[in-house]
């Protein structure tokens, strides 16, 4: 009767090493297709968030939503101004008709709070840690230029004009022409998305010519 021959130890462990190097050199890769496809998921959503915006321009005849930047901070300003007033909506409950009340559109899958900006937003007696998607219903940040009254509301102009507040830095105006292209509509709060290196510097905008962008 032959008897079955088994693994020697020496072989188990050639194996073993094998499977460790080729796992050394697959991880990175399987690394960075995982990010590469969080990044198109945020750049999806900025896509369908763009044509909820072209949806509500034409609901309004060409006019932006007035919404506010940072939810948090604006709930704090308002209540804290001399008389209270109430607050701006945010982007999510300005466009729930156009996104079908569904926040899932806001929510990048890298979105995370910085924690050097989580402590500044302490000092400020706002508690925003972790993900900005928790605190704000949003990890994307619309440019609230573009909802201000004093600005033109077209949804493709030519040029746009910019003016200093009296208030701000004197009663001086300031025209300052711009592109849709040198706009930005929506982007990512923070450096969510990582380079071929694997370092978080690099986010998402969503322009206001309706093209998307990485920028580094």
């Amino acid at each position: 009767m032959r008897r079955k021959r088994g693994f020697t130890l020496i072989e188990v462990l050639v194996v073993v090493s094998i499977i460790a190097l080729l796992a050394s050199i697959l991880l990175p890769s399987l690394n960075a297709a995982r990010r590469s496809a969080r990044s198109t998921k945020c750049k999806h959503n900025l896509h369908q968030l763009g044509v909820a915006m072209e949806a509500y321009l034409n609901r309004y005849k060409d006019s932006f939503p007035i919404a506010c930047k940072l939810p948090s901070q604006e709930i704090y300003d308002a209540q804290t101004a001399v008389p209270p007033r109430p607050p701006v909506p945010s982007l999510p409950e300005a466009l729930k008709q156009e996104t079908s009340k569904s926040n899932k559109l806001f929510e990048c899958p890298e979105d995370f709070v910085d924690p050097t900006d989580a402590q500044d937003y302490l000092t400020q007696g706002l508690d925003i840690r972790g993900r900005y998607f928790d605190s704000e219903k949003t990890s994307y940040e619309w440019n609230d230029l573009l909802s201000d009254a004093k600005y033109p509301r077209k949804r493709k102009p030519k040029w746009i004009q910019l003016y200093t507040r009296p208030g701000d830095t004197g009663p001086l105006i300031i025209y300052l022409r711009l592109r849709p292209c040198d706009l930005f509509m929506l982007k990512d709060f923070g450096s969510f998305h990582s380079s071929s290196t694997g370092v978080r510097n690099a986010w998402n905008e969503l322009r206001a010519d309706m093209s998307i962008r990485t920028v580094y």
